[in-house]
């Protein structure tokens, strides 16, 4: 009997059922957005997230082909997934870990090239902001309705929209904090925490690291560590729902 089978089966969370109206809403907004090339490739999102399990925070989906496409949904399975070169890090550690696996990209619009997302954000693009942060309103609902037992997030773009960079100015102003949340070094786990009091998220232990996959992923050896380390935290009972530091 495989590991999987022991594990005791998570609760679902459909993405489709609880978020395609706000996703509808963003992308067939055309006054807004339709000036985008990216609003006209509509949206994609992974639909079921096993909730209380390892979840892998990514950026956008791809668009293999460029072209005009409608709005979709699609699911990843725990393992033999169709595009091995991205997921099958996802597959070993999940394994490795013993947890169930999800993913989640913080943007849905069809795009590769982040720096796409800085032209977006530009200060004279129209409506940039607003697309963007619509999206990531969605991307926080997510999150706080499938609290993960661990969040490991791979890519840099990411990490800034989390919370991670955010400070304050000279003013006092704070600044980059999009999402919200705050994180602190937990010397104890040797990675960070999120610490917000209002949050589902509150004391879940998260990850930031290089990219899985791809030309600038981590080395063979940094891999293995990253592995050992989430094993290393979920094993030893280092994960706890936030209700229990209340």
């Amino acid at each position: 009997m495989g590991w999987k089978s022991l594990i005791k089966m998570e609760e679902i969370y459909s993405v489709k059922d609880n978020h395609h109206v706000e996703l509808n809403s963003i992308f067939e907004d055309e006054d807004s957005f339709g000036h985008f090339d990216f609003y006209k490739l509509r949206y994609q999102s992974v639909d079921k997230i096993h909730m209380n399990s390892l979840l892998f925070i990514g950026m956008n989906p791809s668009n293999l082909d460029n072209k005009i496409q409608d709005s979709d949904f699609y699911n990843l399975s725990q393992d033999n997934n169709v595009y091995k070169k991205f997921f099958s890090k996802f597959e070993d550690i999940s394994e490795y870990v013993k947890l169930k696996w999800s993913h989640l990209d913080l943007l849905f619009f069809r795009n590769t090239n982040q720096n796409d997302i800085d032209c977006i954000l530009h200060k004279d693009t129209k409506n940039g902001l607003d697309f963007i942060c619509k999206q990531l309103d969605v991307s926080k609902k997510i999150l706080e309705n499938i609290r993960p037992k661990i969040i490991v997030v791979s890519n840099a773009k990411a990490r800034f929209f989390l919370g991670l960079e955010k400070s304050k100015n000279k003013k006092g102003a704070e600044i980059h904090g999009w999402m919200g949340y705050d994180f602190k070094f937990d010397d104890t786990i040797g990675t960070y925490r999120i610490t917000n009091k209002n949050s589902n998220l509150q004391n879940t232990p998260v990850f930031f690291t290089s990219m899985l996959s791809g030309q600038a992923a981590l080395d063979k050896g940094s891999f293995e560590r990253l592995k050992w380390h989430i094993k290393f935290v979920n094993d030893n009972k280092c994960v706890f729902p936030a209700s229990s530091l209340l």
